[in-house]
């Protein structure tokens, strides 16, 4: 397992301990992906938000407005979506309002990504400064490098070509550790 991936499964691991998660813009095509969590979150109160009503979100919502009252909810999962946001600062202002003091949010952005838009806009790109920048509120942020040099470039090249070179990049990045290039970042922060 990559440091990425086990960065992901620590942090789910720890939100699944909080009796009330919301996953932000987690209906499709997320939904299949937290199957293999089910049974950690199944003690949790667990509802996707979404502001398409066609993804069958639990909850249909805004990220910029959401009608979730302030300190409601213990964590937060926000998978890719604040490259599709028109304002990601706003968006992570709004998802720390409705965490409870200690609440925790586990969230991902590109970097080094290839445009993704179809169906939604595809607005930003997020440096390790501009990650900072976004949970600087937070008491509490980790922040873990999604691939190195090799597996980012990788990740920009055409399919098939990046689905068999992605993974072989990965374990060379993985090896080598070297943080300087990143195709994406996982963060994990606490209100």
């Amino acid at each position: 397992m990559s440091r990425w991936d086990d960065f992901f499964d620590r942090a789910m691991r720890e939100i699944s301990k909080e009796k009330v998660v919301r996953d932000v813009g987690g209906a499709k095509p997320f939904h299949k992906d937290m199957a293999k969590y089910g049974e950690l979150f199944a003690g949790c109160d667990y509802k996707t938000v979404d502001i398409d009503p066609d993804a069958k979100p639990d909850i249909v919502g805004d990220i910029h407005n959401l009608d979730i009252p302030d300190g409601s909810v213990d964590a937060v999962i926000c998978r890719s979506v604040l490259e599709h946001v028109e304002n990601p600062i706003k968006a992570v202002s709004e998802l720390r309002r409705i965490l409870r003091d200690g609440g925790k949010i586990y969230a991902s952005v590109p970097f080094v990504w290839p445009y993704h838009g179809s169906g939604y806009k595809d607005y930003w790109r997020f440096t390790r400064d501009g990650v900072e920048l976004l949970f600087k509120d937070f008491s509490k942020v980790e922040i873990e490098h999604v691939r190195g040099l090799l597996g980012s470039a990788m990740q920009l090249l055409p399919p098939p070509a990046s689905n068999v070179l992605v993974p072989f990049g990965a374990i060379v990045d993985n090896a080598v550790g070297r943080k300087k290039v990143a195709a994406a970042f996982n963060v994990f922060a606490v209100k």
